[in-house]
């Protein structure tokens, strides 16, 4: 177990690295876009980020997972479900909103997702998955996670379990890593 979660962590320093390189320096395109774009409450934030940013998957259909700086994504405009639901996450952060970016590892392995999760409770835990607050039950964060991912696997037709949760905050500082039994 502490070798999974240390690989864990490893992969998700090295996917985050130059994203965190660069936050503190691109910052600001956060409160920039905010204003720019009339960024009040958190129910502006799904709408704005989805219908100015278009999904697209990392390099390799995934295989190569890399986040991208706010500078690279703000300027290309695309990004895959880590790019988006990190801008979510900061945005959420900006409003005054607790939330943290989380990437989920499923077995059998057919894909992994990154996703945002609110806080508005202690122990409570809503889904943000692009900034889609539609499902108002505050859940614990586990079930916050198995319900995105759930309708995902839903979607693809496939048949998965949530066996690791990573959170981040904002900044990408690792939080917890959950094992999921």
């Amino acid at each position: 177990m502490f070798i999974i979660k240390w690989l864990l962590k490893l992969y998700i320093t090295l996917k985050s690295y130059k994203a965190k390189k660069y936050l503190q320096k691109d910052y600001h395109l956060i409160r920039e876009f905010a204003i720019e774009h009339n960024i009040h409450s958190r129910t502006d934030v799904a709408f704005t980020v989805n219908h100015n940013f278009s999904y697209v998957t990392d390099p390799l259909f995934g295989l190569v997972d890399k986040l991208s700086p706010l500078h690279v994504l703000f300027k290309k405009r695309t990004g895959d479900c880590d790019d988006i639901n990190w801008l979510v996450t900061l945005l959420f952060n900006y409003l005054g909103t607790e939330a943290y970016f989380v990437t989920v590892v499923v077995w059998p392995y057919t894909f992994n997702h990154a996703t945002c999760v609110i806080k508005p409770y202690p122990d409570r835990w809503q889904p943000a998955d692009y900034g889609d607050l539609s499902m108002p039950t505050y859940l614990t964060l586990e079930d916050a996670v198995k319900k995105i991912m759930n309708m995902y696997a839903e979607s693809l037709g496939v048949s998965i379990k949530v066996k690791w949760i990573i959170v981040q905050d904002a900044k990408l500082n690792i939080v917890d890593i959950i094992h999921v039994k």
